[in-house]
């Protein structure tokens, strides 16, 4: 009966509810609480608020007045709140907005955090998106701090189909004109842009007339950008870029046997392809088939899409925790976005690896740029060598810049002395010669073509990389612990090459053994039952023996780190039978 309560409670809360109808239901009812409950203020310690956040459809719900009592604010009633017994509840983005906060919250272990304006930003450019509307359009806004104050911003919308975007081209400026002549548009985004940069909050850029809603998504976006830079401030792992190399996350299975899995590629530092699926014992998926063909008819969604979505979503951001909740799928949302930041927290720690390529044809695509243009790359590897590789930027007809006598003809006539051709002809002929995409370096001229090619180059050397880094999600072991993953080097012949093991404490976001403030209490805890222990040697011993081994039952002889070795071995297992 609790079990169809608390599903009934999911779906009620999606409605507006009155407090009366819902207290009369309260002591029955099995609330979706959420996974962690912690909440982090301003960098201080994380606390178990009381009443409990809730998560609902992957969306965090928060108890607005706790939270109005933590930051010294007066309580509201907003329009998305809704009330289990006498505690109203909205949607963390709703409260911190309410509040004038900022919300972030770190996938890895769904620490909720909250800054005000008086957290230090970290320097750096921060490029948020959001979801496309019913007409195709993502806004795009970049916000860059430096000395912990914002000190310029850009906004924009992108066609996703097209690569189109609204403002640049001036195409979307001249069709409002013409239908409102007496509103510039791109004068009130340039004026709440330049508000942003003035008094440095998005909660005090005023509305304009004529731009209700690009006020609203700039306001949502910099906050957006904003609370990923003041997180980034208190973030001990950095934002350095991520370890090139092929990635492949798999979660623990469902009640109905089906495992998650996350395949993601990382070049120059960023992610350039994702993929995700749910097999079942046989290896046979869900998207593309029967499935999703069922839940498409049911539910009126079309599933490949919103997987789409969120793909596109965490190639652009490049972080989990800023990918939107899908509406449809929340399910795919969750998994997918905790193996992903399962998957970016490693490869944020690990040194950049040298890969033994895979022969074959390799063909690669960057972003489209403002003017159209996209750059793709393709190489051919035989015998470990590249012996073929050709640049081009394609144009919207598919039209190559090499291939386009007008378009070299105005870049020659704007700088006489540039030869892009033949600067772009020795860049090819030196990647043959040195194999290497890197000797471009060398050459000079057509100085964005050999960016690119950098680029791309990279993203074709991992990509024909044999070797794959795993990660295999295990249960979490203690109270203390939410989650557990192994991590597991493949190496070009398909032989383990090296084994780690991570346990996350809702806490912190750095892992149990990287933490010396968690290993010290740890031993003070247990100096009496076990004086000489060293937990960080156990776990060597433990790590090494599985690594020589292949065989979790060895650890039974070690003794000490009994949840660690109980993490292990399920994790161990479960990564020796998926790799097999």
């Amino acid at each position: 009966m609790k079990k169809l309560l608390a599903l009934l409670l999911v779906v009620a809360l999606a409605l507006p509810m009155s407090l009366g109808l819902f207290a009369a239901a309260a002591e029955e009812v099995e609330l979706p609480v959420h996974p962690n409950g912690r909440v982090v203020i301003d960098g201080a310690a994380a606390e178990v608020l009381d009443p409990t956040p809730l998560s609902i459809k992957g969306v965090t719900y928060l108890p607005v007045k706790a939270i109005a009592e933590k930051v010294n604010a007066e309580e509201v009633k907003l329009a998305s709140e809704v009330v289990y017994g006498e505690v109203a509840y909205a949607p963390a983005k709703d409260v911190a907005a309410a509040f004038g906060l900022y919300y972030y919250e770190k996938k890895l272990n769904d620490l909720v955090y909250l800054f005000t304006d008086a957290a230090v930003a970290k320097d750096g450019a921060y490029t948020v998106w959001s979801s496309a509307d019913s007409r195709g359009y993502a806004a795009v806004m970049t916000v860059t701090v430096k000395d912990g104050k914002v000190t310029a911003a850009t906004f924009d919308e992108q066609n996703i189909n097209t690569g189109e975007l609204k403002y640049a081209d001036g195409n979307y400026t001249a069709n409002w004109k013409s239908r409102y002549p007496d509103v510039d548009p791109d004068a009130l985004k340039d004026k709440a842009l330049a508000e942003l940069v003035e008094k440095q909050a998005p909660s005090a850029v005023d509305v304009t007339t004529g731009a209700t809603s690009t006020h609203a998504k700039i306001v949502e976006l910099s906050t957006k950008a904003l609370a990923k830079a003041k997180f980034d401030q208190l973030n001990p792992a950095g934002t350095k870029g991520y370890r090139d190399g092929k990635y492949e996350a798999v979660g623990l299975a469902d009640t109905r046997g089906y495992t998650p899995v996350l395949k993601m590629t990382v070049a120059a530092g960023i992610i350039t392809s994702v993929e995700y699926d749910e097999v079942n014992a046989e290896g046979v998926g869900k998207v593309g088939t029967d499935y999703t063909a069922r839940w498409a008819a049911n539910y009126n969604v079309v599933p490949e899409a919103l997987l789409a979505q969120m793909k596109a979503n965490l190639i652009k951001q490049q972080d989990p925790s800023l990918v939107d909740v899908v509406s449809g799928a929340t399910g795919w949302y969750n998994n997918f976005t905790d193996l992903a930041a399962g998957v970016l927290d490693h490869a944020a720690r690990t040194e950049e690896t040298d890969y033994t390529p895979v022969d074959g044809l390799y063909y690669v695509k960057g972003a489209t740029d403002s003017r159209g243009y996209t750059p793709l790359l393709m190489a051919v590897i035989e015998d470990g060598a590249i012996t073929q590789v050709k640049y081009h930027e394609i144009n919207k007809s598919f039209v190559s810049k090499r291939n386009d006598a007008d378009y070299i003809g105005r870049w020659t006539t704007s700088y006489p002395e540039a030869k892009p051709l033949e600067a772009l002809a020795a860049m090819e002929a030196a990647i043959l010669e040195n194999n290497s995409f890197d000797a471009v370096d060398a050459i000079s001229g057509a100085t964005s073509w050999k960016n690119n090619i950098q680029k791309l180059g990279k993203d074709i050397a991992v990509k024909s990389a044999a070797e794959t880094t795993y990660f295999f999600r295990a249960k979490s072991t203690a109270s203390s612990c939410y989650k557990a993953q192994m991590i597991v080097e493949v190496d070009a012949d398909g032989e383990i090459a090296a084994m780690g093991y991570k346990e996350y404490q809702n806490s912190s976001a750095l892992p149990k053994i990287d933490n010396p403030a968690y290993i010290s209490r740890w031993a003070e805890r247990v100096a009496e039952t076990f004086p000489n222990l060293d937990q960080i040697a156990v776990y060597n011993e433990m790590m090494t023996t599985l690594f020589e081994t292949k065989d979790t039952s060895k650890l039974d002889t070690i003794s000490g780190a009994s949840n660690w070795r109980k993490g292990i071995v399920e994790a161990g297992d479960r990564a020796f039978e998926w790799i097999k």
